[in-house]
């Protein structure tokens, strides 16, 4: 697996921001490296501002220093670090990463002209890897993009053999325990069918599955139909990370307004 770090990192301060109040999230590494036999993992620090002290500059990149020591020790993890520059247009803000898309492009083609591996999984929402993904189909390498589901062009995405969306339950999987305890998500449960919280808001169907919407308290509930022994519950008292939730299992939710 080759992991574009920064876009993992991007896509996780959008969730937090959104959701969690802009709480820094970790990720351990021995629970992504998890079916697959090695990962590549490719990040760079910001490089040193002129005329800036050596302390200060160890010490504002002390944090960034730090995750890629941790990673870089994990069985199976390989740490490669480009460099990140200030942007030349500043009105697109930020760092921009150099050598890292270089070092991503050749060492993903090295390992398929070598036939090091015979499928490749490559976590990034960046489109300027489409051409990358298009080479390695054509040496016929099969490939799996992870991508950060909302902000990822569609050609990158169908470029892929096939897809894997980073949802919030993916993000959890992969998350330090104190981050996990941080990152709290619905947690789906399976239920006597005839338990029935709260108050019905509205019911539909999907792909010929029966769902409700419920008001228990401050908490939303969706009840997805199973059987006539379980009833999935997935419970939050954030609609909105509710929702999106839900999206990453596949169950799009209405809006508030439609079921109001």
């Amino acid at each position: 697996m080759f992991v574009d770090a920064a876009s993992l990192r991007g896509y996780t301060a959008n969730i937090s921001r959104r959701f969690f109040n802009e709480y820094k999230f970790k990720f351990d590494l021995r629970r992504v490296v998890l079916g697959y036999n090695r990962v590549f993992y490719y990040d760079a620090l910001p490089i040193r501002e002129r005329d800036e002290e050596e302390a200060i500059y160890l010490k504002r990149t002390a944090e960034q220093r730090e995750i890629l020591e941790q990673a870089a020790a994990v069985d199976g993890v390989h740490v490669y670090e480009g460099d990140a520059h200030r942007r030349k247009n500043k009105s697109q803000g930020g760092l921009e990463q150099k050598k890292v898309d270089v070092m991503i492009a050749v060492d993903m083609l090295t390992h398929t002209f070598r036939r090091n591996m015979h499928q490749a999984a490559l976590l990034t929402g960046d489109n300027d890897f489409k051409p990358l993904i298009d080479a390695l189909v054509r040496e016929g390498m099969q490939v799996t993009l992870w991508y950060p589901p909302g902000e990822t062009n569609k050609e990158l995405i169908n470029a892929a053999d096939s897809r894997r969306a980073l949802d919030l339950q993916v993000l959890w999987n992969w998350m330090a325990d104190e981050s996990r305890i941080n990152f709290r998500i619905p947690q789906p449960v399976n239920r006597d069918p005839s338990i029935e919280p709260g108050v019905l808001i509205g019911e539909w169907v999907h792909e010929s599955v029966r769902f409700q919407l419920r008001k228990n308290g401050e908490q939303y509930v969706v009840l997805r139909d199973g059987d006539q022994l379980n009833r999935l519950h997935i419970t939050h008292e954030n609609y909105d990370l509710l929702s999106a939730f839900c999206v990453g299992m596949g169950y799009p939710l209405p809006s508030l307004q439609t079921q109001g």
